[in-house]
């Protein structure tokens, strides 16, 4: 896979919508949304400047009654299903991604 805007909003398009979101199911999106930016270079973004946000999303996992449930925090907050999607725009080809590159090629 490659780390943009277009395959990150069909990835999350397949996660979050026509299935029932019951905790499980989120503790494997936020696993894959988690794994899908660490081994597509989002590192490598964040380095740049281009991205420096996704620098803060940690995975967090927590026992619970029924077994360990994981998400996706922002400074300890839990990300909502619109903050998770809304991270496709700090990719290549999103338009934050956009402006900020027109930006460094500004200057």
């Amino acid at each position: 896979m490659r780390l943009d805007y277009f395959t990150y909003r069909a990835m999350t398009e397949k996660l979050f919508y026509g299935v029932a979101l019951t905790d499980e199911h989120m503790t494997t999106a936020s696993r894959l949304i988690f794994r899908y930016l660490a081994d597509n270079g989002v590192s490598e973004l964040i380095h740049n400047g281009m991205a420096p946000e996704l620098g803060k999303i940690q995975l967090v996992e927590r026992m619970n009654e029924h077994g360990t449930s994981a998400r996706l925090c922002i400074d300890g907050e839990e990300m909502t299903i619109r903050e998770l999607e809304s991270i496709g725009y700090l990719l290549p080809h999103g338009m934050i991604y956009k402006s900020r590159e027109k930006i460094a090629k500004a200057v």
